[in-house]
């Protein structure tokens, strides 16, 4: 569940970790990662796609790239799914609201804005953080093994992380995908203009989650 931002939207689907992976094992994947997604709304796709998938759902390997823990998501059942999205995709996003998208109506717009105001701070943004972790850990369990998450991006809040970063499937805990794109030598190669890992950025993630995957799961 990483959407892709930035990548070339004809080839997305391919370049981005998730098609790459598929690509590798020679398996059929799908991508529900969402532009500007939040926790909640990862965690309420997840729900969506279990109870409406035709495949076999203990026959199918789920990977979920956690966000940050501030941004968060509304549930619009007045909202009408655009082509090309999924039918579960009915959320109006905080981040969505923040870079200045126009799709909403007023009122939720306000909404989002006084929740922001109103709710802001390091704890809650370290809460919705683990919640995630702990949620998808317990899939993980449920599911044997058949789930991996990984932070996508490095702490940003001053809150003892040891418990967290202990979860079983969770993966770059303490530095996230962008700390470890960053690590390496030339990591400019690996973004793209705003920040998002480009075409060798999901590769290099791909070939690190393969590894994982062979070593604990296959």
């Amino acid at each position: 569940m990483v959407y892709g931002d930035e990548l070339n939207p004809l080839t997305r689907e391919q370049q981005c970790f998730i098609g790459r992976i598929g690509q590798h094992y020679n398996i059929p994947y799908e991508n529900f990662g969402q532009c500007g997604a939040s926790l909640q709304s990862t965690i309420w796709s997840y729900l969506w796609w279990l109870e409406n998938e035709k495949m076999d759902t203990d026959q199918v390997l789920v990977i979920v790239g956690l966000t940050d823990g501030g941004r968060f998501s509304f549930y619009d059942p007045e909202y009408n799914v655009q082509p090309g999205e999924p039918e579960c995709n009915k959320y109006i996003h905080s981040t969505w609201v923040a870079s200045g998208d126009k799709t909403y109506s007023a009122e939720w717009i306000d909404i989002v804005k006084r929740v922001s105001t109103l709710t802001w701070c390091p704890e809650l943004r370290a809460l919705t953080h683990k919640m995630a972790v702990e949620f998808f850990d317990g899939q993980t369990i449920k599911r044997k093994n058949l789930l991996v998450q990984f932070a996508s991006f490095p702490p940003l809040w001053p809150i003892n992380l040891t418990r967290q970063m202990q979860a079983s499937s969770l993966l770059w805990g303490d530095r996230g995908m962008t700390g470890i794109l960053g690590e390496q030598n030339n990591h400019e190669q690996y973004f793209a203009k705003n920040g998002h890992p480009n075409e060798y950025g999901h590769e290099l993630v791909a070939n690190l989650l393969i590894k994982h995957i062979d070593s604990c799961i296959m």
